[in-house]
């Protein structure tokens, strides 16, 4: 079966059987929708830390992070019940199993709400110092394509205090797309590339 591949590594190479008791966690797109992608990226780290929660996807789809607590965010693509691709925030535990404090069953579809759109695609993810997960990608339309970036409380509700809601987007007529993002560490800016 088909799915996301999560392998963590103590430093010195070993697999880390804390989680899910092998060091190898196989997540499968069938429990939540079929999806576009195979394997999760390597994580690039902001400030090479996980102190404070300062941490940044490196491009590509699907994503990892590590939360300072742990937990793992994921950021992917599925594909829904109506043939429609949309972004996902997937949130794991240390141990793998799905963390049930995000909306419920440690998943979250990114709905771009206030947006029409054909297909949808997350491909960068970043953690606020606060716990607010940024969420980048692309969506098309017929008018063209459109980058974003959008925010989800810690708890993975679309954040109302960020935009009012509504992801925040740049149009162009041809293909365009946000890949990766950080959170600088001096000040708390948001950069998207």
């Amino acid at each position: 079966s088909y799915g996301w591949l999560i392998v963590r590594h103590h430093e010195d190479g070993r697999l880390d059987e804390s989680l899910n008791e092998t060091g190898i966690l196989h997540i499968l797109f069938e429990d939540y929708g079929s999806s576009t992608g195979v394997m999760v990226s390597a994580a690039r780290r902001g400030d090479n830390s996980t102190e404070g929660g300062k941490q940044a996807s490196a491009a590509g789809s699907p994503s990892v992070i590590v939360q300072p607590d742990g937990k793992h965010l994921l950021v992917g693509n599925v594909v829904d019940e109506f043939g429609k691709m949309k972004g996902i925030v997937l949130r794991c535990n240390k141990d793998g199993s799905p963390d049930t404090t995000f909306k419920g069953r440690g998943a979250a579809i990114i709905e771009l709400e206030g947006f029409t759109f054909d297909w949808s695609s997350s491909e960068g993810i970043a953690l606020q110092e606060d716990g607010h997960i940024l969420v980048c990608g692309h969506f098309n339309a017929d008018e063209g394509q459109t980058a974003y970036v959008t925010r989800l409380t810690a708890a993975g509700e679309v954040d109302r205090g960020f935009n009012g809601g509504l992801a925040v987007t740049v149009f162009s007529p041809s293909l365009i797309s946000l890949d990766a993002m950080t959170v600088r560490k001096s000040d708390g800016r948001i950069i998207a590339v």
